[in-house]
């Protein structure tokens, strides 16, 4: 599971979020047991990440 959630980090967040804050994401998520809520809430800021910075695609 934690290598889907790495995924889901790596390749649905935009970059400039990812550089700013994957480290500190990945991290966090490592120190509790993943589970359907995580899973949403990690779609849920893909999402505003994405609408937040609409240049950004990548």
């Amino acid at each position: 599971m934690q290598k889907f959630v790495a995924w889901i980090v790596k390749y649905c967040y935009p970059r400039a979020w990812r550089e700013q804050y994957e480290r500190e994401l990945l991290t966090a998520l490592r120190m509790q047991p993943v589970s359907l809520r995580t899973l949403i809430n990690l779609f849920g800021g893909c999402l505003m990440a994405h609408l937040m910075h609409p240049g950004i695609c990548y």
